[in-house]
């Protein structure tokens, strides 16, 4: 097993103003010694990942395979994030299933509805591009698996696998009882990435994306499904609090306790400040 973490700029996001103009918290978060997961719907700066910036966000970023994308859940626009993608050296675009349902079901109950020929199209061009789609769990675990009915799953030169988002899966958006672990093992054969967070259940509702630790989430359950199934992908860091910075130190310290050192931080290696 080995597992790549990285922190998601969405982590800085609520900061709002210049805390969380996307160039700064992309140069930060590699001066931590980490890569970063880009979230593309920026809205303080929606034009900056627009394709006459790409070279410059080239140079902000540099290459790195362990890059990711969230995507911006525009159906028009998809595409040319693979492309972008690909020219970072980019690895995962993670994509919520409702931008993937059939138009006339993405409003009520997309989860059992995706459009099958837009998902192989992007699958495709993916794979031509050397990069892979990955489809998040944030509805409910049968949109995943009538996609991967139907579309053909990915191999060595890229395509369509799967993002857990662990978080979600504690909230058991899918079967009543199943765990995060269950799911890894279910969709071990075409994971590639994770969001990683903790989830506090409250009579409210639960609440996601809080620091790790200080929820239900089992990490040491986690790493053992992981570990099973010999997973060697990406992890991003998806929570959001006062210290964002502190928050990715404290993360790590959290995780090394169940993963070890099958936890790789690739950037803490020369990556630029």
């Amino acid at each position: 097993m080995r597992v790549t973490l990285t922190a998601s700029t969405w982590d800085f996001k609520h900061l709002g103003g210049q805390a969380s103009a996307p160039e700064g918290v992309i140069r930060q978060i590699g001066s931590l010694g980490f890569v970063p997961e880009l979230w593309l719907n920026w809205n303080p700066q929606l034009d900056f990942f627009d394709r006459p910036n790409w070279e410059h966000v080239r140079e902000v970023v540099k290459p790195t395979a362990a890059l990711s994308f969230h995507t911006r859940n525009d159906r028009e626009r998809m595409i040319e994030e693979i492309e972008l993608l690909a020219l970072l050296g980019g690895r995962v675009l993670v994509v919520h299933p409702c931008v993937l349902s059939e138009p006339e079901y993405r409003g009520e109950n997309p989860a059992m509805h995706p459009d099958v020929p837009f998902i192989r199209e992007l699958a495709s061009a993916a794979r031509e591009h050397g990069v892979f789609l990955g489809l998040e769990n944030i509805h409910a675990r049968a949109f995943l698996d009538l996609t991967l009915e139907a579309v053909e799953t990915f191999d060595q030169r890229g395509g369509l696998g799967i993002c857990i988002d662990l978080g979600h899966a504690e909230m058991r958006r899918g079967h009543p009882n199943e765990t995060p672990a269950d799911l890894i093992r279910d969709y071990g054969s075409v994971l590639l990435h994770l969001h990683v967070h903790d989830v506090v259940m409250r009579e409210a509702g639960p609440r996601d994306h809080v620091p790790l630790g200080t929820g239900v989430m089992d990490y040491g359950e986690i790493a053992s499904a992981l570990r099973e199934v010999d997973f060697n992908g990406t992890a991003a860091l998806e929570i959001q609090c006062d210290d964002p910075v502190a928050m990715i130190h404290q993360s790590v310290e959290y995780l090394r306790r169940d993963f070890g050192q099958e936890l790789i931080c690739p950037g803490q290696d020369g990556y630029p400040a």
